[in-house]
């Protein structure tokens, strides 16, 4: 199996993205199209991305990941390379 199809009613509910570059930035803009309320974890973001928190679609976190950010989220995406 290539793909793991998952449905969840993200609708006012906090996810986190980590990561900062373009494709965390896709995915954040999907999560919002699901009216997610989204937060991104990344000390650098690409210029997509600072687009998207410059708009007020997204909350920043200037800060390395931390397995204390998972709390409270209902989705969590790794986007990132490292």
């Amino acid at each position: 199996m290539d793909y793991l199809p998952i449905f969840v009613d993200l609708k006012d509910r906090s996810c986190l993205v980590v990561g900062g570059g373009d494709i965390a930035a896709r995915k954040a803009g999907l999560l919002r199209r699901a009216q997610a309320t989204v937060t991104l974890v990344s000390p650098d973001v690409s210029a997509t991305t600072q687009a998207l928190i410059d708009s007020g679609e997204v909350k920043w976190l200037n800060t390395v990941f931390s397995s204390e950010l998972l709390e409270g989220n209902t989705l969590v995406i790794a986007a990132t390379d490292n």
